[in-house]
């Protein structure tokens, strides 16, 4: 079998890299059909600025001069996957399918409705926005064959929120990539490193992650590693150095391939810090990356955390 792994998906995101890596475990050929980007912020009105969209679109458009290089290539596959974030992917991919008769696969990750509405208030539920928003997507979750829902939760929404056939949903919890993350429990200390290590979705609440800093600025054996960049880390690192917080230590550059040895020194592990409808229906990578090297994880106590972790049994939530 051989799979198109199409879009302008980010190869660094996690849930990309495990699901890749996972096809190719599993003896499946990858054609990877990609235009790599950065995953850029959308979470204030700037970000949809028409320069911004258009600019956006652009790079969503430069997918086409690349199917035309390799569709000799692409004819051989059993399939097409969109990777994330692919909202826009699949209007270009879908058209794509049905020509050469191959199955289409996408893997949302997010409900863009539910983020910009509910999340992050980026505008109301009764705006213009979010109607067309809605209708847009209710349009694209109808177009692949075979939808990746990593919790039961997110596919209830899909159902009865989206109209999605729920005969076309597959559930597939994500996990974490077991070549880099390998248990190395938790060692002896009289310091406690607190780990948080992600893309600084607004979604992960790191603010809240900053000011228990603060708390605990004072405690000088407690330290808190901040690992990554992303959508919301220059707000946290300003916060952090208004509050003169020599307890936070940032390491922006730091990748998954190179930041092995920072997990590892980690005893505490931080899912999301925050409440929200999505975070209500999901759980970020960095919980299962946290449980495979063997720390202690605290997430936030939610409907989608209990449905596959127990309070202080394996989580504390």
């Amino acid at each position: 079998m051989k799979i198109c792994f199409f879009g302008t998906y980010d190869k660094k995101y996690s849930s990309n890299k495990i699901i890749l890596d996972g096809f190719k475990k599993n003896f499946i050929k990858v054609l990877e059909i990609n235009n790599d980007i950065r995953i850029t912020p959308l979470n204030n009105s700037n970000h949809l600025a028409i320069l911004n969209l258009i600019k956006r679109l652009w790079i969503k458009l430069s997918l086409i001069p690349l199917i035309f290089k390799n569709l000799s290539k692409i004819k051989k596959c059993d399939a097409i996957y969109v990777g994330y974030p692919g909202h826009i992917d699949i209007l270009i991919s879908y058209p794509l399918a049905k020509l050469l008769g191959k199955k289409l696969i996408f893997y949302p990750c997010i409900i863009l409705y539910i983020t910009f509405t509910e999340d992050i208030n980026l505008f109301t539920k009764d705006s213009i926005y979010a109607k067309l928003l809605k209708i847009y997507e209710r349009f694209i979750y109808k177009l692949p064959d075979l939808i990746y829902s990593d919790i039961p939760l997110q596919k209830d929404v899909f159902i009865n929120q989206f109209g999605v056939d729920p005969k076309k949903i597959k559930e597939i919890p994500i996990g974490a990539d077991d070549l880099i993350y390998t248990y190395s429990g938790v060692k002896n200390s009289k310091n406690l490193n607190v780990v948080y290590y992600g893309l600084y979705s607004p979604l992960h609440g790191v603010e809240h992650i900053i000011n228990a800093a603060k708390i605990l600025k004072n405690q000088k054996n407690v330290k808190f590693l901040m690992v990554g960049d992303g959508q919301t880390f220059d707000q946290n690192y300003k916060l952090a150095k208004k509050n003169k917080l020599k307890n936070v230590i940032f390491y922006k550059d730091a990748t998954e391939d190179n930041a092995k040895e920072i997990l590892n020194s980690g005893h505490l592990f931080l899912g999301h810090a925050q409440n929200s409808p999505t975070v209500f229906r999901t759980l970020p990578n960095k919980v299962y990356q946290g449980l495979a090297l063997g720390k202690v994880v605290i997430t936030a106590d939610t409907p989608a955390s209990r449905g596959v972790f127990t309070h202080l049994e394996n989580a504390y939530l």
